[in-house]
């Protein structure tokens, strides 16, 4: 009679199985799409409401984003900024790029004055390409 070999049992693993890898990676990739929205709205701008939605092709990378809060502080992008620095930033801004435009976020609450300063420091740098953000009206949909 011949005896069994405790041995048989062991052998190596040859596959690895990447399904629960592909499910973190899927996870964390929702996670950026939802949070890097988010990041652009944290400044508070209450905006005005528009009915029409015109659109223009521009090269992504060459908008810069300015927002203008209820108390009229100033941000170029992120960074808060004062009338004059702006000005000087956008003028270096777009004697690199000529294809510079801007994004504006001003607070619906804003006076009129603040408003045309900006478009003013605008104008001086040599910026003509400019859009505002505003959120659209509910009531003429």
């Amino acid at each position: 009679m011949k005896r069994f070999s405790q041995r048989t049992g062991y052998h190596t693993m040859a596959e690895l199985n990447v399904t629960p890898l592909l499910d973190l990676a899927f996870v964390l990739l929702i996670i950026f799409i939802i949070t890097t929205p988010l990041l652009e709205q944290s400044i508070q701008v209450n905006l005005p409401t528009a009915t029409a939605n015109p659109s223009a092709e521009v090269n992504p990378k060459s908008i810069k984003t300015i927002s203008v809060n209820r108390s009229g502080e100033i941000f170029l992008e992120k960074q808060r900024v004062t009338l004059a620095e702006l000005t000087s930033v956008l003028t270096r801004w777009r004697q690199s790029d000529p294809e510079a435009s801007a994004v504006l976020r001003f607070d619906k609450d804003l006076r009129v004055q603040q408003v045309v300063d900006v478009f003013d420091s605008l104008r001086h740098a040599g910026i003509s390409r400019m859009a505002m953000i505003n959120t659209p009206d509910e009531g003429k949909k």
